[in-house]
């Protein structure tokens, strides 16, 4: 599978994940879900941009920097947004322990992926293509977080101070 069709997969299921969190959003007036959405509306949007205006020109590839600083730039915004919420509002919830595991085992196959994509492409030289990988890591921290966020409410021991702290 070459890296424009793994791209367009990437796309669609974080665009499908962005709808799902507005969604989700709105029917519980949650601020947090809405914010989450935006992060990966913002992904998505990123990564099809990047991939519709890479090429040989040099003007693309400075274009594809430029432009990915700015979204990278909004995405921190986004996230400092959703961390923000997460203590103010203490939107985390609770979980099973066995939906616990498959939210590890989701947030650990995203990082382990991103991961590997730079092994594999880090003989790379195109811009286009370490952008993406950067993208990839950021999907993936933030899946982290998430999992970060749900673990520490859902198994006993922590105080709600130490949650903020670690949050």
């Amino acid at each position: 599978m070459n890296i424009r069709t793994k791209t367009l997969a990437k796309f669609l299921v974080n665009f499908i994940f962005a709808v799902y969190h507005w969604v989700l959003g709105i029917a519980t007036h949650s601020w947090w879900f809405v914010a989450s959405g935006a992060y990966y509306i913002i992904l998505s949007v990123m990564r099809v941009l990047i991939v519709a205006f890479s090429s040989k020109e040099r003007k693309n590839e400075r274009f594809i920097m430029r432009f990915s600083g700015y979204m990278i730039l909004g995405l921190s915004i986004v996230l400092c947004g959703i961390v923000y919420m997460t203590i103010e509002q203490d939107v985390a919830t609770k979980y099973h322990e066995i939906a616990m595991i498959t939210i590890a085992l989701y947030a650990f196959i995203k990082i382990s992926l991103a991961i590997s994509g730079f092994i594999q492409s880090r003989k790379e030289q195109k811009p286009y293509v370490k952008t993406l990988r950067s993208i990839s890591f950021a999907d993936g921290v933030v899946s982290i977080y998430s999992l970060q966020r749900s673990m520490l409410v859902s198994f006993e021991g922590m105080q709600p101070k130490e949650i903020v702290l670690f949050n």
